[in-house]
């Protein structure tokens, strides 16, 4: 992955294994399943370029809340698949 100003910064799991990085200088969060494709992306540009921080949350865990740090902006965006829950 291009690094550009800065490199990846925050990360998440979801329950089927797919990984979110957030990308701090791209303003975009890239996801990858377990065999390291892409998956999706989450373009956040709209609100900031520096995002930096990630969390699974809502009743269901399906809402991934993504900080946009230049901006102070909390982003939400529902996944299809529930986050991978910190502890049991």
């Amino acid at each position: 992955m291009p690094a550009g100003r800065s490199r990846p910064d925050g990360l998440a799991l979801d329950e089927a294994g797919t990984l979110y990085v957030a990308h701090a200088s791209h303003g975009m969060v890239n996801a990858y399943d377990e065999g390291g494709h892409p998956t999706l992306t989450v373009d956040c540009r709209a609100f900031g370029k520096t995002v930096t921080n990630l969390a699974f949350g809502g009743p269901e865990r399906r809402q991934l809340y993504i900080t946009v740090s230049d901006s102070g902006t909390i982003a939400v965006a529902d996944m299809p698949v529930p986050g991978r829950p910190l502890s049991d």
